[in-house]
Parts: structure tokens; sequence; C-alpha cells
């Protein structure tokens, strides 16, 4: 018998989807799924990624010896996703969806029901190790590590110098600010002091749905104004707290006055009252021209066409002082 091909992606480059296919055939054989419950997770429709085309090159190699092979939406804190965008999600056809993946289940992690989770254990270095034949027994920090180094070489865009005014474009797949938010967060670390950052959705109509009367209850502010008031705002999420903190940004708050380093905007359509009222600022959309925006960088303006997913970083990062940052 052949030994196995082993497929090796090159720097810089993606796999096809025969190489894919090619893959999964190397590290799932068939033979090792036969008559099993697999259950896939994939991440949301807030994130970019090739989850259709891994989906169904799965399906394809075990789907047809398995018990059941299921799919559950990795939701985080989102919303759950409809049958209808599952399908979009995987990349299937409701046609498809009938016919071909007719045995498959869609599943939403119920995250906010305490009732549906239950803690089943830990594993050990030594157990870990026992289950890879010794291959493989660290404790996961130290993967983390080899993995956070290989995402600052590709995921983070690095700039020699600060914007005084950046244009943030949420793509369609965030439709609310809390996802959303992101096109703040990931592009603060080259926003200069007393900038403005505009986050600009014309789609976006809705803060949030699941934590929406949190924010409108405490606004957003930066780590400071909650934590020199702790006992006033303890009772909040500690998420929807860090979601307030990463939005608004680095600031300071002594002797009851807040001062954040920068402004943001939206431009979505969010009333200017709910604006005003959640401490962000406001713009109509319909004034923006994006082109106004365009190719200005060595004028400290800055245009991201899909923010949210690549972290922007200077090529030498300044120590803010009293922010958010690390």
């Amino acid at each position: 018998m052949d030994e196995p091909q082993t497929i090796v992606a090159k720097k810089n480059s993606a796999l096809s989807p025969s190489e894919v296919s090619a893959l999964i055939a190397q590290v799932c054989p068939a033979q090792d799924y036969n008559n099993k419950r697999i259950l896939l997770i994939v991440p949301d429709g807030t994130r970019t990624a090739p989850v259709g085309l891994l989906f169904q090159a799965l399906h394809r190699q075990i789907g047809q010896v398995t018990k059941a092979l299921d799919v559950l939406i990795a939701l985080g804190t989102h919303q759950p996703m409809s049958e209808e965008a599952i399908c979009h999600r995987l990349d299937i056809s409701e046609q498809q969806r009938r016919e071909a993946y007719n045995k498959v289940k869609f599943f939403n992690h119920t995250w906010n029901n305490p009732a549906t989770l239950k803690q089943v254990g830990t594993l050990s270095a030594e157990e870990v190790s026992q289950l890879t034949g010794g291959l493989f027994s660290m404790d996961p920090e130290a993967a983390w590590d080899k993995a956070s180094d290989l995402s600052r070489q590709i995921h983070i865009t690095y700039k020699d110098k600060p914007f005084h005014t950046i244009v943030s474009c949420a793509p369609p797949m965030y439709d609310e600010l809390w996802t959303a938010g992101k096109c703040m967060y990931k592009l603060e670390p080259v926003l200069a002091d007393d900038g403005e950052l505009i986050i600009y959705a014309p789609h976006l109509n809705e803060v949030c749905v699941s934590h929406g009367g949190h924010i409108e209850e405490i606004g957003y502010h930066c780590r400071d104004y909650f934590l020199k008031q702790w006992d006033k705002f303890k009772h909040v999420p500690w998420g929807v707290l860090a979601h307030s903190t990463h939005v608004r940004g680095i600031g300071t708050f002594e002797n009851g006055v807040e001062r954040c380093r920068a402004a943001v905007t939206l431009a979505t359509q969010i009333a200017p009252a709910t604006c005003e009222r959640i401490n962000l600022g406001y713009r109509d959309p319909e004034t923006i021209r994006l082109e106004d925006f365009a190719d200005r960088e060595d004028e400290g303006v800055l245009l991201v066409p899909k923010a949210g997913e690549m972290l922007f970083h200077l090529k030498h990062q300044p120590q803010w002082a009293g922010g958010n940052g690390e």
C-alpha cells in the first residue's frame, strides 16, 4: 500500500479545493468514523473563513459512514442563525439541503442558557500524551503562543504613522454594533490622539439585540470610567463592559471627568439621539462619499474598505498613557 501523500501549504498561498479534499482524506480516514456521531463546530457568519469548502469536503469524505454528522454554529455572544443563513454559511443551496445534506442537523450554540452547559472535566498533560501516542503533551498556552507569533506575521497590517481620520467600513456580515465594534478596536492602534474614527455601516440599524438594554444603560466609555466607579457598574455583565471599553477606546477618568483619547462616530441607521445617549458621535451616512477619503494616507486619512478582521498596528507602537492597552 502506498504511503498517503502529505499536503503542505506553501507560505502565503491558499490550498486549492482538490488539495483541501486530499488533505481531509489524509487526516480523516473514513474507516475511523464508521458509525460514529460527529459534531462539526463552525464559526458563525460574522467571520470570514472557507467554511463551505471544508464542510462539503468533510461530508464527502465521512458523511456516508457516520451515524450522524451534524453542524453546531459557534456563536460566541452573537445572534442565532436561521436555517437559511446556515445554508448560506455552508455554501449550499436549499435544494442541496433537501437532497444531499438532508440528514445533517443544524444547531446554534445556546451560549446564554446555563441549563445547556455542562463541565465534563479537564485534560491533563499526561492524558493528552496518552491520547496522542506521546506526540503531544503541552499545556495549550505554548501552542497559542506559536499560533500568535504566526498570526502576527500574517494578520496584522503595519503603518508608519497614525491617522487623524479613519473611515472604517463595516461589512454586511456585521449586522449590529456589537460585532461592528471591531471596526474600531482593530484600528485604534493607528488612530492619532484627538483623531476621529468613523464606523461606516449604512446597513446597520441595531446596537445589540441581546445586550442592547445594558448598553443603553451604561453607554460607551473608557476603561477607567467603569473601574473608578466599580460599585455603580459591577452588576452589568462584564462582557458588556469590556465591549463598551473596546469600542470607545483609550481614555482617563479623573475627578468625575472622562477624557477619551479620540472620537468615535457612527455613520449608520442608528438615530442621532441614540448615538448621543450611548456616548458616540453621529454622521449621516448619506453625506459620506468614500472616494473622498481614498488614497489620502499621506494626509493622515485612512480608508479601510472592509474592516473588522485585520488588526492594524504602528511599526513603532507608542505607549499610550492611562489607557485600555497592554
